[in-house]
């Protein structure tokens, strides 16, 4: 039996290279599909897990957030070396925005509900979890005030000279330049039961055109904040404040604290003399006698 040759057919010929082209075509698209499905999911696994890609706070429910063990310093950066800026009551919850590079310090909205920041440690705090995952945070200082005065002192650091003021050629007073120590001379209550404070300059420079702040505040939850009229403290002069709603009220006596320069705004140059501690206790009234009528003699 003879083998008839087949003869080539152009339409079989195109049929079968469409369709095999077709088929090409579809894995093609189909593995480039499946290899840009992989990169996007490894890529958002990796933003979603990278603790440096968190934008510097955790979603939390005011439930859910940490919480103090006992009354705690809230302090302008991350260190007992700050500034102390106010004070958290026991069991008071706080909103975590950032935290330091050892994750030892959390550094928290305060006041609460504020745009402001302070800083608190980790271990003084109840169901502090992720901190980790926070974004690093630097400490911001507050602000300072901005001396008003027509003589500056110089930048250098030399002597300023008064200069003449006016028709009458008044010169103008000298300021001894440097940092201040301002320092807690004491502490006193008064016989109503507010306190007050004294705070003192030891030089070597003047405290020139700004004021003066002192915390005034029991080891719980109270504390006040005084604050003097912008003016200039001088080498060896003082001021005295007295709060206004702070009292003390236990015949037992209180712990009290007062703390000059508390936000750091002054550039104290010792820090080591500006908190003051003692126990006072309130002012009996005892009734003031009556005087008892001498008899007339007759």
């Amino acid at each position: 039996m003879e083998n008839v040759p087949r003869r080539f057919s152009p339409v079989t010929f195109l049929v079968g290279f469409g369709a095999g082209a077709f088929v090409g075509v579809a894995l093609a698209l189909l593995a480039t599909a499946l290899v840009e499905d992989t990169t996007a999911t490894t890529n958002s696994t990796v933003v979603r897990d990278d603790p440096t890609a968190a934008s510097g706070s955790i979603t939390t429910t005011p439930e859910s957030r940490p919480k103090t063990k006992s009354a705690l310093d809230v302090r302008l950066g991350p260190g007992t070396s700050y500034a102390i800026i106010g004070l958290l009551s026991r069991g008071e919850t706080v909103e975590p925005v950032g935290r330091d590079a050892d994750a030892k310090w959390l550094a928290i909205r305060f006041p609460p509900g504020s745009a402001g920041r302070g800083w608190v440690p980790v271990s003084e705090l109840e169901g502090a979890t992720g901190i980790d995952r926070l974004a690093i945070a630097l400490p911001t200082p507050l602000p300072r005030t901005v001396p008003d005065f027509p003589l500056g002192i110089p930048p250098s650091g030399g002597t300023a000279v008064a200069t003449p003021e006016g028709p009458q050629g008044t010169p103008t007073p000298q300021f001894n330049p440097g940092p201040p120590d301002l320092f807690v001379s004491r502490v006193s209550l008064l016989s109503d039961g507010r306190v007050s404070v004294t705070v003192g300059n030891r030089g070597p420079g003047d405290l020139v055109g700004q004021a003066v702040f002192v915390i005034v505040r029991d080891l719980g939850a109270r504390s006040e904040q005084l604050v003097s009229r912008l003016g200039n403290l001088r080498v060896g002069e003082t001021i005295t404040l007295v709060t206004s709603s702070f009292r003390v009220t236990s015949d037992e006596g209180e712990t009290i604290q007062a703390i000059a320069d508390p936000h750091d705004n002054a550039d104290d140059i010792n820090r080591s003399n500006n908190v003051m501690q003692l126990t006072l206790v309130a002012p009996t009234h005892t009734p003031t006698p009556v005087p008892t009528p001498e008899p007339q003699g007759e």
